[in-house]
């Protein structure tokens, strides 16, 4: 009887001790949710367009807990680095007034990707009947994966594709916006007008690239292609 007693007593003091500690376990798991939100509107906003279709990240913090602890309740946070690639482990700076830290993070994701229908030849221009899209973890796949389809119609293969390969920047040369020795228009946008002027292209440029006009009067300046044969420049 005193040894059921006894069971009876270690038993109902875990439950207690397990009840005790579920508060604090939810705080620390709450708290993680909120980091890794805010982590995810860092990562997103560099790859995230209304192309790109719906990004699914899954952020895992490798930083031990006794180290999160020390953070500040609302951190101000940046991406260390630059990477190319989306997902793998990457690393946050996280600022609490002049203390500094820095947070390890594991990141997968899930996106929709393009991937050759049939053979493509050197030279021959993509059209919608020669790319389809696939939903799945790009974590395997190549850096610099093409996720906006408006970078592939349109754009030349440098080289032969294989039927059902993922799309990538380096397989491609993008459709130029502007050729070269093109005359284009130029607008520069100034507090409360807009200038207007034509120029002549020195390069070519893809869409958002950047290139070189020659002005009428000779001037060389630099602008970004906005569409077909149209700059912008700024003028400050």
């Amino acid at each position: 009887m005193p040894f059921l007693f006894i069971i009876r007593l270690c038993c109902i003091s875990i439950m207690l001790w397990g009840t005790a500690l579920s508060p604090a376990f939810s705080a620390k798991q709450n708290d993680n949710a909120a980091l890794i939100k805010q982590i995810s509107q860092l990562l997103l906003p560099q790859r995230q367009t209304s192309e790109t279709g719906n990004i699914k990240l899954r952020i895992r913090v490798l930083t031990p807990p006794v180290q999160l602890a020390e953070l500040c309740p609302t951190p101000a946070l940046k991406l260390s680095g630059n990477p190319v690639k989306l997902t793998g482990n990457r690393s946050v700076i996280a600022r609490c007034g002049k203390r500094q830290f820095f947070i390890q993070i594991h990141v997968n994701a899930i996106a929709t990707y393009w991937l050759a229908t049939r053979d493509l030849s050197s030279g021959q221009i993509l059209s919608q009947n020669d790319i389809q899209s696939l939903r799945g973890e790009i974590d395997k796949l190549p850096n610099d994966i093409l996720l906006e389809p408006a970078r592939l119609l349109g754009a030349t293969p440098l080289r032969m594709i294989r039927a059902g390969q993922p799309l990538t920047a380096n397989m491609l040369r993008p459709q130029w916006a502007i050729k070269a020795r093109n005359e284009v228009t130029l607008t520069a946008p100034g507090n409360g007008f807009l200038i207007r002027m034509k120029g002549i292209a020195l390069n070519n440029a893809a869409l958002h690239d950047t290139l070189r006009i020659q002005t009428r009067s000779g001037k060389i300046i630099e602008g970004i292609a906005i569409g077909n044969d149209k700059v912008a420049i700024n003028i400050e």
